[in-house]
């Protein structure tokens, strides 16, 4: 990855799902069109799986916290 690469993911924001989808629609446009991150998806792919994990296990917790409330327990 060279450092116009780096600059253009250092601001990077991955704030939904949604967010997660648009940056692997990005890389898999770079990687048709020039082949500069084929390198590197690997890498990403793993990030992003990480991301996404993390971001199914909040949603899982804030699930548990909404049936302690409904079902009455402390």
């Amino acid at each position: 990855m060279n450092l116009d690469d780096t600059r253009k993911y250092s601001c990077l924001k991955l704030t939904g799902v949604d967010d997660v989808k648009e940056l692997i629609r990005k890389v898999l446009e770079e990687i048709c069109n020039d082949g500069k991150s084929v390198e590197m998806s690997g890498r990403v792919c793993n990030l992003l799986q990480v991301w996404l994990k993390g971001h199914e296990i909040s949603k899982i917790e804030d699930l548990e916290k909404r049936l302690e409330v409904l079902e009455g327990r402390p």
